[in-house]
């Protein structure tokens, strides 16, 4: 009998006999009563850790029936961001895991499995799916095309060239490492100005360098360096050098032009 099928009571008559006469009859009723029915077990898998945006997987066929019955499935989301399942109803089921961002916190999903016998339904098993987010690549510093400059003259850095390879919006940080000491107009934009400082006549030409690091809102970029040379005396303040012109020969009391 299956577990919900009443119970059956059958009834046997017996009579004996020696030959000669017949016994009265005795009965024996026999009961059958439907076996009892063993519980079923969900097992809804394995915890697991996915990638924003990845294919996962969900995997009931472990549950288990001691009776041997046919088994339905029934998963339920307990929490986190909202999925779209496959099939609620499938042993196996498939859901794309939310996007998330560099720098984002990881997303935990918790789903439910139910089985159901037939007769009667399972406890519930629980799984959890923790969605992680991208991991940071680190940006590009560029500080841009070294230069050369008069003295006095505003000179303008150019860091516009450092991207990110994840689309973050970048800080910038310029430090001045070497030369005669400038002031930017602001170490935190992408394109800082300063004046070219003033050499003496008897300097030659100037190196500053300044150095670029960008900050992705995660991690700094390396450090990427830049030149900008000013020009001292050996271009801006040249020797003069005189030019008497050709010689000339003239008579006694004329007018001579020098040039």
């Amino acid at each position: 009998l299956m577990p919900s099928s009443p119970q059956v009571i059958l009834q046997y008559e017996l009579r004996v006999s020696d030959g000669l006469t017949t016994s009265t009859p005795d009965l024996v009723t026999i009961t059958v009563r439907a076996a009892d029915n063993n519980k079923p077990v969900a097992d809804a898998g394995d915890s697991q850790s996915v990638s924003s945006n990845a294919l996962v997987f969900l995997d009931g066929t472990a549950s288990k029936d001691r009776d041997g019955h046919a088994l339905s499935y029934h998963w339920t989301q307990i929490s986190g961001e909202d999925v779209i399942l496959s099939d609620a109803e499938a042993a196996r089921l498939i859901f794309k895991a939310p996007t998330l961002d560099v720098g984002d916190d990881p997303v935990e999903l918790t789903f439910e499995l139910v089985v159901f016998d037939g007769f009667i339904h399972s406890a519930p098993h629980q799984t959890k799916v923790t969605v992680l987010p991208p991991l940071n690549r680190l940006p590009i510093a560029d500080a841009g095309q070294n230069q050369s400059v008069e003295m006095g003259t505003v000179v303008t850095l150019d860091g516009t060239e450092s991207f990110d390879r994840d689309g973050q919006d970048l800080s910038y940080n310029w430090l001045q490492v070497s030369g005669s000491h400038v002031v930017l107009s602001d170490h935190t934009l992408a394109q800082p100005t300063f004046t070219a400082p003033m050499l003496t006549a008897d300097q030659e030409d100037q190196q500053i360098v300044f150095r670029l690091v960008v900050n992705d809102g995660v991690g700094d970029s390396g450090q990427s360096f830049v030149v900008v040379t000013v020009q001292g005396s050996s271009a801006t303040n040249l020797m003069p050098v005189a030019d008497p012109g050709s010689s000339i020969i003239a008579n006694s009391g004329a007018l001579i032009s020098l040039d």
